[in-house]
């Protein structure tokens, strides 16, 4: 049997040090914050109103007139959820925040916007250092801070309101409609039709529908009964000849009848 053999003791020292010291510079890397990513399952997209408009949704933090980034989406859908990192992966920081926006909105009648938000904010900070500063031999620990805010807003489309500030850093929302349904615009109005009254006059307040204009509800109110049975019955023999008519034609037949039976009563005829 051949001996084993002896590995010397300056080596495993050595060997030893270097793991330690890649292990102790693997721990100065903080680990990698993954912001909560929302689900909306299809059943929630479904029970959620559709708006009139394409809206873009942007979240953005600043300290003071320095930008720290922003996030943004776009959705038609009276909900809405967006999270992420502030920071571009090629810059990201230990320190950098994760944040989590999820909020409903609705259109208001004067064109404003009612929002409920509920907004996260979520990023890992040095909590202790064990080692030497300035040597590779230091291990640092990281701890999770977590900020949240949530509200109601009546807002204007377009302009931008503070969110949250915590620590300096403010959290800003705008919301901006990029495109109309064209079933939201307004309608073109409808041209007078050529059996309306004359050009450059208001069209009465009433409509046929309404039965005879004030000015004739009156003078029948003033009928004998006698008068008004003789000018339900007259309307029934005359309705079969004049519904074909235009619409202007029937009311002028209308009223030479009523004319008729008006001038009878005052005249005590039958």
């Amino acid at each position: 049997m051949k001996p084993f053999p002896l590995i010397p003791h300056a080596l495993v020292l050595t060997l030893a040090a270097g793991f330690m010291q890649a292990e102790a510079q693997a721990q100065t890397n903080a680990p990698a914050l993954r912001p909560v990513l929302p689900r909306v399952s299809p059943a929630q997209e479904a029970e959620a109103p559709q708006l009139t408009a394409n809206y873009r949704i942007v979240i953005s933090a600043a300290a003071g007139e320095h930008s720290l980034g922003e996030i943004s989406t776009q959705t038609c859908s009276a909900s809405f959820q967006i999270s992420g990192s502030l920071s571009t992966l090629q810059e990201a920081q230990p320190d950098d925040a994760a944040i989590s926006l999820r909020g409903d909105f609705s259109e208001q009648a004067d064109g404003t916007l009612k929002l409920s938000y509920a907004l996260t904010s979520n990023a890992l900070v040095p909590s202790s250092q064990v080692g030497n500063p300035g040597t590779a031999n230091v291990q640092t620990t990281y701890r999770s801070t977590r900020h949240g805010g949530s509200g109601m807003l009546l807002l204007k489309p377009g302009q931008k309101y503070e969110l949250m500030q915590v620590s300096g850093v403010a959290y800003t929302l705008s919301i901006t409609p990029i495109e109309t349904w064209p079933a939201a615009k307004p309608k073109a109005t409808t041209p007078a039709s050529k059996d309306s009254a004359e050009a450059g006059k208001e069209r009465p307040s009433y409509t046929e529908r309404d039965g005879p204009d004030p000015e004739m509800r009156k003078q029948y109110e003033s009928l004998s009964d006698a008068a008004k049975e003789r000018f339900r019955n007259r309307m029934r023999e005359l309705f079969p000849q004049i519904k074909e008519l235009p619409a202007e034609e029937r009311r002028a037949q209308v009223r030479k009848l009523f004319d008729k039976v008006l001038a009878e009563d005052k005249a005590g005829t039958k």
